[in-house]
């Protein structure tokens, strides 16, 4: 994959992310994809499979009547790597609110994304990669 796919990609995937638009989410991901958060967070751990997955990626915009996520950097490590920087803002109803960077290394399988770790400092993703 190209560093322009693999850019493209990341693009679409963070529109159909703050469109809520499961169906373009599912299709940009394998089957199988694994997605393992940071042991900090309150739901650390792996989720394995698109139900699993989804199902968490529900959880976490459940509290947030408004949220979304904004590209800030990226950059391809290799044909199936990315290393992506983000921006998550949100606020709920009950006055919860979020704003935090974090950075995602996603691994692809052909087109689809097979993995994808989440972590809240630089360092800590670019020493998984």
């Amino acid at each position: 994959m190209t560093d322009g796919r693999q850019r493209s990609e990341t693009e679409i995937f963070l529109d159909a992310w703050n469109a809520d638009d499961w169906g373009t989410l599912e299709g940009l991901c394998d089957p199988e994809i694994v997605i393992q958060a940071p042991e900090q967070w309150p739901e650390s751990g792996e989720y394995h499979g698109w139900r699993a997955v989804r199902a968490q990626w529900l959880r976490l915009k459940e509290p947030f009547s408004d949220e979304g996520v904004e590209l800030l950097d990226f950059a391809a490590i290799g044909d199936d790597t990315t290393l992506v920087h983000v921006r998550w803002r949100g606020h709920g109803s009950s006055g919860l609110e979020i704003d935090f960077e974090m950075w995602t290394v996603s691994r692809f399988k052909g087109d689809l994304i097979s993995r994808i770790e989440y972590y809240r400092d630089e360092q800590s993703a670019r020493a998984a990669l």
